[in-house]
């Protein structure tokens, strides 16, 4: 009988290991996925500024959101810059940037210094103005292109026009989506703000007192 128990002792190695084998790709494949999992949730929750997703250092929440805010005031800072360079103040339409620059510097200014709901707002209201400015910047140029380009060529197409006004260095259509996308990230910076929550439980924990 020595043969058969060495037989059978064989058998339940071989089976062993072959259960084996299986649980271990699962407990790696389980980590990876755990891995990219908390991963996943920490970049979500240093984005939100979601204190109940888990664990984001607030340090890295608010670095985030000021690296954001400096960028902002230095984007402004520069299209002052090089629209002041560029005399962009010969007509009145055309210093209708500065009349929604010089705002969104002082509200960034203001939320910057003194965080507090009234700052979130007016910089929430400012940077809108802002976007809507750059978008009507963009129209203005493409139909004062529009319009040299015709007389030019009156010949031309539609599709022709398109693509001479799109290609024109002077005005560059495009040129005020930058207004667009200062403003856009003066949005990004007022979502879910601390202050917003700040300032809810200050009044909540008076109206309780």
């Amino acid at each position: 009988m020595p043969g058969v128990a060495g037989c059978a002792g064989q058998s339940t190695v071989r089976t062993h290991r072959q259960s084996i084998v299986p649980g271990r790709a699962a407990e790696t494949s389980s980590d990876g996925r755990d891995f990219f999992k908390v991963l996943s949730r920490f970049v979500w929750t240093v984005s939100t500024d979601n204190d109940d997703i888990v664990t984001a250092p607030a340090v890295s929440r608010f670095t985030l959101r000021g690296l954001m805010l400096a960028l902002l005031t230095f984007g402004l800072l520069g299209l002052a810059t090089e629209l002041t360079f560029l005399e962009h103040y010969e007509e009145p339409a055309m210093a209708i940037p500065f009349v929604a620059i010089v705002p969104a510097l002082g509200a960034v200014s203001w939320l910057a210094l003194r965080p507090s709901r009234a700052s979130v707002r007016m910089t929430r209201v400012v940077m809108t103005l802002l976007a809507a400015v750059g978008a009507l910047g963009v129209v203005l140029h493409y139909q004062g292109s529009l319009e040299f380009q015709v007389d030019m060529d009156p010949t031309a197409t539609a599709s022709q026009l398109f693509w001479k006004v799109m290609h024109m260095k002077a005005p560059p259509t495009l040129a005020p989506g930058a207004m667009v996308q200062l403003g856009l990230l003066g949005l990004l910076i007022t979502y879910r703000h601390p202050a917003l929550a700040a300032n809810g439980q200050a009044s909540s924990k008076g109206e309780s007192s």
